[in-house]
């Protein structure tokens, strides 16, 4: 590999640590990478490194990569790491977990959900029958400064008793004729550009474009099928290309169906 590459690998993994998301191809070009500078170092060069945990210590001298998991309270524990070869060490620290309650995220685009009935009513999710529809509204608005993505993603996952009603099926029950806030499901989406939705069993997919000068709706039905009280998850929308321009929707808590 030649040396101006190995110059930047430095600076690339600054860049990387203060990129909380990466693309697909970002991913993929760091992996062709990584494995180009594997082959690329002589195969019994060893590193050395000593790892502190309280008051225990582990040594280690190969040539293989390691890899380490510490869960729940062990991850918690004070960690000191120090070189004790003559060859250079990375280390990669990742933290993994799941908040006890959902944050909104809102990285330069802005998502809202809301629940109607199939008379343009606000529902009350807590009370909803088996066999009910529920009419889903995702609202999602741009930042100024970014004006136009041509490739944003939404993926809203469903609560797991409900069932989409794909807009494709020609018994389906249509969505266009239903009026919200006094305007017809058509209307409210004029000014979006969808270029592909997908009716999947678990969640509602939509390629579409976003623009900072009006803000996009996106509908879709889905109908009470189990009864049982099940988490709400929020819809997620991110540019499929810059993954760090992403929204998540509010915690809308739990859905009843009886």
């Amino acid at each position: 590999m030649p040396q101006y590459t190995l110059h930047l690998m430095t600076p690339l993994q600054a860049d990387m640590s203060n990129r909380r998301w990466l693309s697909t191809q970002e991913r993929s070009t760091i992996f062709k990478t990584a494995k180009k500078l594997k082959q690329a170092s002589p195969a019994d060069e060893q590193w050395q490194l000593d790892i502190t945990r309280g008051d225990q210590q582990q040594s280690y001298q190969q040539s293989e990569d390691l890899a380490v998991v510490w869960r729940e309270q062990d991850a918690l524990v004070k960690t000191t790491l120090k070189n004790t070869g003559n060859k250079p060490v990375f280390v990669e620290v990742k933290y993994q977990g799941y908040l006890q309650q959902h944050q909104a995220e809102n990285n330069g685009i802005v998502v809202r959900k809301k629940y109607f009935d199939i008379n343009g009513n606000q529902v009350n999710l807590r009370t909803i029958k088996s066999g009910d529809f529920v009419l889903v509204h995702l609202e999602m608005s741009l930042d100024e400064k970014y004006r136009y993505l041509p490739d944003a993603m939404v993926i809203d996952l469903l609560p797991a008793g409900l069932e989409l009603e794909n807009q494709n099926l020609e018994h389906a029950l249509k969505l266009d004729d239903i009026k919200v806030d006094g305007k017809y499901v058509r209307d409210w989406g004029g000014n979006t550009d969808i270029k592909h939705s997908e009716f999947r069993d678990d969640r509602f997919v939509a390629a579409l474009t976003l623009s900072s000068y009006h803000n996009a709706h996106v509908f879709y039905l889905a109908r009470a099928v189990t009864p049982g009280d099940y988490v709400i998850p929020p819809a997620l929308v991110e540019d499929m290309y810059r993954p760090e321009i992403r929204a998540t929707s509010d915690d809308l808590g739990h859905l009843i169906i009886r």
